[in-house]
């Protein structure tokens, strides 16, 4: 009995699985899925029933699209015969327009009813081809919009360049350089391609600017205020100010000149007078290295820069002379502007000497160098005193020594190094400069004569 109802139940499922497959689930099929139309153009497709059914009815297919830019133009709805199935053209139209709509689609829904299909559904999407120019701004003006800033005016117009479907705002924000007569138009669908005029007027300002330089004028519609075509329309446009502030090309020394004290530093500013073509490099360097130097060696202007300028550290060196000194720093130029290429100035820098010195004679009487040292026994050496508020404790100091006291102020030979033993070495003394650590006392030693004159320095 079970193995009976078991095989009955193995028949059942095979007959059910036959079925199924000889009579499958109904459906609309299409021949395409996706139609490209232009605007003003049709398309056709075909559509025919999945499945024969019996008995034979008629299938009722309807058509909708959710867009009324596209139109069913064949029969609607059609009627199929479910057995046998013939395929039936359907025809789509898309009717031309004057407003600009890019990347539109419609999606063409059929609807089956009749027989075992009622329900059965299929779609069909239809790309639309704009053939519409996208809308813009249209500017006009005569061989460019030039004004002056000292009072020279220009014009230009505008327009839309296809018919907008309501009104169009359009705001006009100048930057900095130039106003106009009006920040505001408003096309309508009327008078779209009317151009409207515009005066440009540039601001005077006092800057020393680009002999012409540019204005810019966003022009943008007013979002909110404006035919949705014409949302996100504009443009930037451009303006040449010419500027009645005009300085020659070169360089611009502040201050034109520097003072000074010894072992102090100052600045001075660079920078162009007018806007250079290309990058400048500027370079700077003293024509007595020994009495000031100047830091950096270069650096480089930009058309962003030139009006700001960069700036040379000077530095007044110590020297052993009890004069004050002067020294030139020389500022050249190197460009492909040929405007800047060999610009040049000058700067005069003058030092001051800040130190205290004394000048004595070296005494009438000497006493012989002891036998100790590794001195020529014939030679000779002084002790003289030396104020404390001149020679600091610690401090090293040089001695100049000279046969006289004009000789002593402008001393040639350059100071060795001091030593720690208190005596300037090295060599065979002899009159010039020698170097010493400050001591309580000041020892003049080698081939000085008597009468000679000698002067303290501070030693760096």
């Amino acid at each position: 009995m079970k193995k009976k109802t078991l095989l009955l139940i193995v028949v059942f499922l095979i007959i059910m699985t036959i079925v199924s497959i000889v009579y499958a689930a109904p459906s609309l099929v299409l021949s395409e899925s996706v139609l490209a139309i232009p605007e003003g153009g049709t398309a056709n497709f075909q559509v025919s029933l999945g499945e024969a059914m019996s008995p034979a009815e008629i299938v009722n297919i309807s058509i909708t699209s959710n867009n009324p830019a596209c139109t069913i133009t064949s029969a609607n709805p059609i009627g199929i015969l479910n057995n046998p199935t013939t395929p039936r053209n359907v025809t789509v139209s898309v009717p031309d327009n004057i407003t600009y709509t890019p990347n539109a689609t419609c999606v063409i829904n059929l609807t089956a009813s009749g027989s075992n299909y009622g329900g059965v559904s299929a779609q069909l999407t239809v790309n639309i081809g704009e053939n519409e120019v996208a809308p813009a701004l249209v500017f006009t003006e005569s061989g460019g919009t030039y004004v002056t800033e000292s009072g020279g005016t220009d014009t230009f117009t505008i327009n839309l360049n296809v018919m907008p479907t309501s009104n169009v705002e359009v705001l006009l924000s100048p930057d900095a350089q130039c106003t106009v007569n009006d920040n505001q138009l408003t096309f309508t669908t009327a008078s779209w391609n009317t151009p409207k005029s515009i005066t440009v007027y540039a601001v005077d300002d006092s800057a020393d600017e680009a002999n012409v330089h540019n204005c810019w004028i966003s022009v943008t519609t007013i979002d909110g205020a404006t035919a949705n075509e014409y949302d996100n329309v504009g443009a930037n446009f451009q303006v040449e100010v010419d500027d009645n502030d005009d300085t020659p090309p070169g360089l611009n020394l502040n201050p034109s000149s520097l003072a000074i004290n010894e072992g102090q530093k100052d600045d001075f500013l660079v920078k162009l007078n007018s806007l250079p073509s290309s990058s400048v490099l500027v370079r700077a360097r003293s024509n007595q290295p020994y009495i000031c130097s100047v830091s950096p060696s270069e650096f480089t202007l930009t058309q962003s820069s030139f009006t700001t300028g960069k700036t040379f550290t000077v530095t007044s060196l110590y020297t052993y002379s009890a004069a004050n000194l002067q020294c030139s720093i020389y500022v050249d130029t190197i460009s492909n502007d040929g405007n800047y290429n060999g610009a040049n100035k000058t700067l005069s820098v003058q030092t001051y000497n800040t130190w205290s010195a004394t000048l004595t004679p070296v005494p009438a009487t000497a006493t012989p160098v002891p036998t100790e040292t590794s001195i020529p026994a014939t030679a000779t050496y002084t002790t003289v005193p030396i104020a404390t508020e001149i020679v600091p404790t610690n401090t090293p100091y040089v001695i100049v020594v000279t046969n006289t006291p004009e000789a002593a102020e402008e001393p040639t030979v350059a100071p060795v190094t001091p030593t720690d033993s208190g005596l300037g070495g090295g060599g065979t003394p002899s009159l010039g400069v020698i170097a010493i650590v400050a001591a309580a006392a000041i020892v003049l030693f080698g081939a000085v004569g008597i009468g000679a004159y000698f002067i303290v320095r501070k030693f760096f």
